[in-house]
């Protein structure tokens, strides 16, 4: 090969418009790598905030949401009864925030479920994490120590109740001049005082009353309660009190309370002194008024006429007689409409019910033939 016939390997002068754009060409090449970098931070902030965002809100709410969770699911589980399993998440919402500011209050309210459950041991031990958690709370240590020694009186534990009453101020009761509540008797280190024979008698004195359907007549009540109050009255209440106390404890020593029989019998005892609690609570708020009454004794005078002299006593006379009688009336009025109300909220329905089927006859007896 010649050196005509080779290739021609030299640059030669460019075009005059590409020998501008190379003139500014560095100073353009910086303008678009800056541009380019510039974008590509903007786009890694994006991306950065994207990916991370979220991740930090959801741990935020990972942190938040399971201790919510419980204590909106331990609410839901008493409302609905449930003592026992609403104690149980309320034990899994300590451990989920365990330096909580409510820590104390929380313990105590297990103990409180705990004891509804009947589950006394664990009771008290939530009671007394609670009162170590309390940290000079009175208000809580003074609720906490009667529970105490309800569970342990429940478990039949008297020689433990004996202790912890003796290391534990008593609160409340009535006081004598030196500030200690009057004790009329003791079992055991547990002090019975005025207040529990006082207790006992308006517990008996309302039993009574809502049983004569006269639960609201606190003028009766307050008679009653009087002639109750006599030395002889208070010393049978005394030997009434002390028998019962001392009878229970022997048979949740032999584990009598445990009995299924005694279970269904005290659910059944439960349901009916609820009722009537209800009944008296709504029954309670019928307080008639002087008009009320004046307008019942007109519309019911022949009700007082005496049968023999035809005298009709005027209402100042009988007003005790008018008024029981008016509140009976109502009463029944009320807790008619009151079923009636609560029959519609719960949606009842009853159903027709079948007569019992006749016995059928006996099959004819058939006499054999003599051959």
């Amino acid at each position: 090969m010649n050196e005509q016939s080779s290739l021609n390997l030299t640059l030669g002068e460019p075009p005059a418009g590409l020998k501008r754009r190379e003139g500014r060409g560095p100073r353009g090449l910086l303008w678009l790598l800056a541009l380019m970098q510039a974008a590509t931070l903007v786009g890694l902030a994006v991306v950065l905030s994207r990916s991370s965002g979220p991740a930090a809100a959801s741990n935020a709410a990972g942190q938040a949401t399971p201790s919510g969770e419980l204590r909106a699911t331990a609410k839901q589980l008493e409302d609905k009864g449930l003592d026992a399993e609403a104690a149980g998440v309320w034990q899994s919402y300590l451990q989920a925030a365990p330096d909580g500011p409510d820590r104390a209050e929380i313990l105590y309210r297990i103990g409180k479920l705990r004891m509804q459950a009947e589950q006394y041991g664990a009771a008290v031990a939530a009671l007394l994490r609670a009162e170590q958690a309390a940290e000079g709370n009175k208000d809580l240590t003074t609720k906490v120590g009667p529970l105490v020694v309800q569970c342990l009186s429940r478990l039949g534990r008297y020689g433990e109740v004996g202790r912890e009453l003796a290391r534990r101020v008593e609160v409340g009761g009535e006081k004598d001049g030196r500030g200690k509540a009057k004790v009329v008797a003791t079992i055991t280190g547990q002090s019975l005082t005025e207040a529990d024979l006082d207790r006992l008698a308006e517990r008996r004195v309302d039993g009574m009353l809502a049983m004569q359907g006269a639960a609201g007549d606190e003028h009766r009540r307050q008679a009653i309660l009087q002639q109750l109050s006599t030395p002889a009255a208070r010393r049978q209440l005394l030997q009434e009190l002390l028998q019962t106390e001392l009878f229970c404890r022997r048979a949740r020593e032999l584990k009598l309370d445990q009995d299924d029989e005694f279970r269904h019998v005290r659910d059944q005892a439960e349901q009916s002194l609820l009722a009537e609690r209800f009944l008296a609570k709504e029954l309670g708020k019928i307080e008639p008024t002087e008009v009320d009454l004046e307008s019942y004794y007109k519309a019911n005078t022949s009700r007082y006429t005496e049968k023999k002299t035809g005298r009709t006593p005027p209402l100042e006379e009988i007003s005790t007689q008018v008024r029981a009688d008016y509140m009976a009336r109502k009463q029944q009025e009320a807790g008619e409409k009151l079923s009636g109300d609560l029959m519609t909220r719960y949606q009842v329905r009853i159903m027709p019910l079948e007569s019992p089927a006749k016995e059928a006859a006996p099959p004819a007896k058939v006499e054999k033939l003599s051959k």
